[in-house]
């Protein structure tokens, strides 16, 4: 049964009235970080599970075993490292193999900075002080293709077998960010080469 939370002023209920709802109750848990991720910039599907995972609300290892759903400490372990325990933080942001990748992202950004282990100040750190708002988009926009890139190198690794392979993850975030900040547009309108040559100071600079 539908609480009046999900009623308009009137009493009737109504279906952008509940999304209204479900949609505050979810901004309200980090609504300045919520605004970040939901900039246009990165496909909706991407900014949802990026979301999630800022959450802790992905389907981890971990959080299935909180959920009972994997009840061995083996089959708990990191799909990729195969050491820790495989929490969403311990996925993305200190499982020594994804760290390569970050690792080549920085240096791809030009960026030398210690690396917080946890989702949160992980994605804050991604702003630069000479970039506007809407370039900062862009430079998150290349985060959340990295996230996204190692969680289905994660799911390949599980499903297909696949190897994971650190430069190769690098090499479609640079394709995946590029063909995202291509369609949206705002003045962003290098060549792939651009691209990887010079990714901030040329490309998201010519964002407006």
């Amino acid at each position: 049964m539908l609480g009046n939370g999900y009623m308009r002023t009137d009493g009737k209920y109504t279906v952008s009235s509940a999304y209204t709802v479900l949609l505050d109750s979810v901004v309200g848990e980090d609504p300045m970080l919520f605004n970040r991720l939901w900039s246009g910039v990165a496909p909706s599907n991407i900014s949802a599970f990026v979301w999630r995972v800022v959450l802790d609300r992905i389907q981890s290892k971990a959080n299935l075993r909180r959920r009972n759903i994997i009840l061995d400490d083996a089959e708990a372990r990191c799909s990729i490292c195969n050491i820790e325990e495989e929490s969403t933080n311990h996925l993305f942001f200190s499982c020594n193999l994804a760290l390569q990748v970050w690792s080549y992202c920085n240096l791809w950004l030009g960026i030398t900075t210690a690396m917080p282990r946890d989702a949160r100040p992980h994605l804050l750190q991604h702003e630069l002080p000479f970039l506007s708002s809407r370039q900062n988009d862009g430079l998150r926009a290349i985060w959340m293709t990295a996230v996204w890139s190692l969680w289905t190198a994660r799911n390949n690794l599980i499903f297909r077998e696949e190897q994971f392979d650190a430069g190769k993850i690098f090499g479609l975030i640079q394709v995946r960010s590029w063909k995202w900040l291509s369609t949206i547009g705002r003045g962003f309108q290098q060549s792939f080469s651009e691209w990887c040559s010079n990714p901030v100071l040329l490309c998201l600079k010519s964002i407006h």
